[in-house]
């Protein structure tokens, strides 16, 4: 899934929040949903099959700037969520758009703020 920004989702109205991506193994009643708290957000994984659970979460965000402070405190909060429970395990990325259009993509460590990460080194 990743984050979408309110202001950005308000360019092309859409909803902001987590937008989970459609996949085959994702179990998904209707359309892919959009998670705009962190009991929906905690809801959705529960009800997946547990080699989905497995597996974590990964959250893909952009520039951390692109968020307002409500959005900030929603991911630490899903952040908390998922170290409170052993059995879920978070992992970020960052996906930039370069100016000459192409994207680059960051694996990212969660340390003390999901917004003050450290980049990994691409293996």
């Amino acid at each position: 899934m990743h984050m979408l920004p309110k202001r950005v989702a308000d360019l092309g109205g859409g909803k902001w929040g987590f937008a989970v991506t459609y996949a085959k193994y994702l179990k998904i009643e209707a359309d892919p949903p959009t998670l705009q708290t962190t009991k929906e957000f905690l809801s959705f994984v529960r009800t997946q099959d547990e080699a989905v659970q497995e597996n974590g979460v990964w959250i893909v965000i952009t520039d951390p700037e692109a968020y307002s402070a409500g959005e900030k405190a929603l991911l630490e909060d899903v952040k908390v969520a998922c170290k409170k429970n052993p059995l879920l395990s978070l992992s970020a990325a960052e996906r930039t758009c370069q100016t000459d259009g192409s994207v680059t993509t960051s694996y990212i460590e969660p340390d003390d703020s999901i917004f003050s990460m450290r980049r990994l080194p691409r293996e």
